[in-house]
This record gives structure tokens, C-alpha cells and sequence, in this order.
């Protein structure tokens, strides 16, 4: 049989009773009112409490060993006292339903006790562990979802039934399946996390949209950011003088070098996150004011598209799409998305690079036949929503 997995609990045992001060004879008791009882949360209840008995006992009694003190003490190697003591902690703290029983001559459980107290999940949690298995695994690739099965094959035991059930209720959430070039960015994720720490100097070969040809980049790892449900590096390009994000998808040939480097002490990587609309991170920030139709601005209220998004009527019964960011592509990319139903009234010079893309998209669509179709009459397609939504 497997190991049974190891408790970490601190040496603080803040389970104990506190000695109460003595009043001197030069400061007078004082009356204080009674504080409001509190139950403390199961966190509260076990800082500095051993877990691993918690956990030996636990998994004991539910095989149906017998279970007395004195084997406790043995088994712990503590004394006889300092297992009546944890074993009235169990009981009265984490509400165990532990009892001596006189004809096995045994400690039980006087009712069903299938997870670990302190860890017993409700089914919000639960469902919120098992559909985080679902979003993230479509997002990161296999490695992500095979690490994510074991682990909850090694917390199942530990926290009952109710992630299991929790996991096959999944069967009825779908989503499309996630395709992702090359290596999968959970595997980078590790190393480069690595280098971060350590300030290891990091090399690989990286291919920049557009092109075909990898160029090698030598860079500084600063940290990670989440983009556009993309993951990216941040790092400090010392051939280039620039911090730069790069997409883990593009990243190949990744290695650490053994290079120790200084992180900048004003860098500020949050910030750039927050500041970011899309998949791309900036440090100007831009104020953009776009107008949309009742249609996109029903979505906008639906599915903000940045933290500082605000909203407002505009004169033309339109809704006005205010937000500071310093992502303009990524705020292209969704007004492009939104075509006909959303129009950037600033800044000018994100107006006018749109309308040269609209206009460069018009030329292909110039004729009711793609070139090069072989096709003298275009197919009738239906764009209707197949199932109206409401």
C-alpha cells in the first residue's frame, strides 16, 4: 500500500488554555465587559494543532482498528496526556464525532465520518474544484488536465464523496474542445516559474506573428501574465532595452542559462495586466470612448470588456463605451469583432487605423465570388442563429 501522505502542523499550539494574570496590588481589577462569543473558523481551530494525527485517527477508526490510548501513544510516541488532550480537541474543536466505546474497547465514530472535518466541502466548492478541471484543462492542453486528475485522485479519500460526485456532474457541462499548437503551455509554466525565483537568465527561440522565421532571444524573466486566456511572458529584452511579452505558444527550445540577473526594483507587473484589454500589455495609457447600438451594448453590460469600462447615453440613443487602457489592439480586435454595431469616437488615431483595415477587408469581399473558387454562383449559407438565445 501507498505511503499514507504527510501533515505538515506547526509547533504553536494555540489549542492550549492561556494563564490567566494574576492583578497586583498597585493596579486595582478592572470590570471589562465580556467579549461576543465567537465559534473560530476550522482555519482558526488549527493553526499550530498536529494534522497528521487528526489524519492518523481518522483513517484508523474508519478501517476498524482498535484504537485506544495507549496504542496512540505508542503509535505518536507521546504520552497518554498529551493524547487525552488531542483527542478532547478533536472532539470539541472539530466537532469529530469521536466516542469511547466500552464493549470493543475502542474510540468510534458515533456517526458517519467519511471526510476529514476541517475538510469537508460543500457542494459550491466542490463543483467550483471540478469546473475549474473543465475551463483550465481546455486552456492549457493534456498536461494540465492529467496533473489535475491526479491530484484529485489523491484528495478524494481526504475529502469524501463530494468531489467525486461533484466530477461526474460535470458530464452535463460542455464546452468545444480546446486546439493548441505546439507544446502545451502548462509544461513551460514550471520552468519558467523556476527561472522568476531564481533570476536565471532564460534563452529560447520565438517566433513573432506574421512571420515564419524563429529568432533567439536571451531575456530576463520578470513575471507572468494571463492575457486573453493566453499565458505570456513578461521579460526584460536587454539585445532590444525593452520589456516584452511573449506568448508561452510561440516559446520553443526553452533553457535556463546559468546567469544570474538583477530584477528592476520599479517594475511594476500588475499594472501592466490591469491596464490590458487583450492579449497585449503596454505602459501608455489611452482613454478610448466608443459608441454602441442597443445590441453590442447589451453584451458590454453583460461581459465588460475592461475593469474601467463606463457607461453612458449618448445623444443619438446610442451607449457610450468609456475605458482607459493601454492595449490598443486588443480594443481593435473587439471593435472589429462587433463590425456594423460599434464605432471608436476616440482617440482619432485609433479611428483612422481601423477604418484602413475595414477598408482593406472590403476589397476581398468586393465581389459576391472568392476568387479563385472555381464557382460561378455563390453558395446560400443561412447566417441565422440556429437556436435564438432567450
Amino acid at each position: 500500500a501507498p505511503p499514507a501522505p504527510r501533515l505538515v502542523g506547526t509547533a504553536v499550539r494555540t489549542h492550549a488554555t492561556p494563564r490567566r494574570k494574576t492583578a497586583s496590588a498597585k493596579s486595582p481589577t478592572r470590570a471589562t465587559p465580556a467579549a461576543p462569543s465567537r465559534r473560530p473558523a476550522a482555519e482558526e481551530r488549527l493553526v499550530g494543532f498536529p494534522l497528521q494525527r487528526v489524519y492518523d485517527l481518522h483513517t484508523w477508526i474508519n478501517d476498524g482498528k482498535r484504537v485506544t490510548k495507549a496504542w496512540l501513544a505508542r503509535h505518536w510516541g507521546v504520552s497518554r496526556s498529551t493524547v487525552k488532550r488531542d483527542l478532547a480537541f478533536m472532539r470539541t474543536r472539530l466537532d469529530m464525532p469521536l466516542e469511547w466505546d466500552e464493549a470493543r474497547g475502542s474510540f468510534i465514530f458515533t456517526r458517519p465520518c467519511e471526510a476529514l472535518p476541517f475538510l469537508i466541502l460543500t457542494r459550491r466548492e466542490a463543483l467550483v474544484i471540478a469546473l475549474a478541471n473543465r475551463v483550465c484543462g481546455g486552456m492549457f492542453g493534456p498536461s494540465f488536465g492529467d496533473a489535475y486528475e491526479s491530484i484529485l485522485r489523491k484528495i478524494a479519500p481526504v475529502l469524501g464523496s463530494s468531489v467525486s460526485r461533484a466530477v461526474a456532474a460535470m458530464q452535463h457541462v460542455h464546452a468545444p474542445p480546446a486546439v493548441r499548437p505546439g507544446p502545451g503551455e502548462f509544461d513551460l509554466l514550471l520552468p519558467i516559474l523556476d527561472a522568476i525565483e531564481g533570476r536565471r537568465v532564460l534563452q529560447f527561440t520565438y517566433t513573432k506573428p506574421g512571420t515564419t522565421k524563429a529568432e533567439k532571444r536571451v531575456v530576463h524573466p520578470l513575471d507572468i501574465g494571463l492575457l486573453d486566456t493566453l499565458l505570456r511572458l513578461t521579460a526584460y529584452d536587454p539585445a532590444r532595452g525593452d520589456v516584452r511579452d511573449f506568448a508561452f505558444t510561440r516559446i520553443r527550445d526553452l533553457k535556463p542559462l546559468d546567469q544570474i540577473f538583477d530584477r528592476p526594483r520599479d517594475f511594476d507587473a500588475r499594472r501592466r495586466i490591469e491596464l490590458s484589454a487583450g492579449a497585449h500589455a503596454g505602459d501608455e495609457v489611452h482613454d478610448i470612448r466608443i459608441a454602441l447600438d442597443a445590441l453590442a451594448a447589451t453584451y458590454a453590460r453583460e461581459r465588460p470588456w475592461h475593469a474601467t469600462q463606463a457607461l453612458s447615453p449618448l445623444p443619438d440613443g446610442r451607449t457610450q463605451l468609456a475605458l482607459r487602457v493601454s492595449d490598443l489592439p486588443g480594443i481593435k480586435s473587439r471593435v472589429l469583432r462587433w463590425a456594423g454595431h460599434a464605432e471608436v469616437l476616440a482617440p482619432t488615431a485609433l479611428r483612422d487605423e481601423l477604418r484602413r483595415d475595414l477598408q482593406a477587408a472590403l476589397r476581398h469581399y468586393a465581389s459576391s465570388v472568392a476568387l479563385g473558387s472555381g464557382t460561378s454562383q455563390a453558395p446560400r449559407i443561412n447566417m441565422q442563429c440556429p437556436r435564438p438565445i432567450g
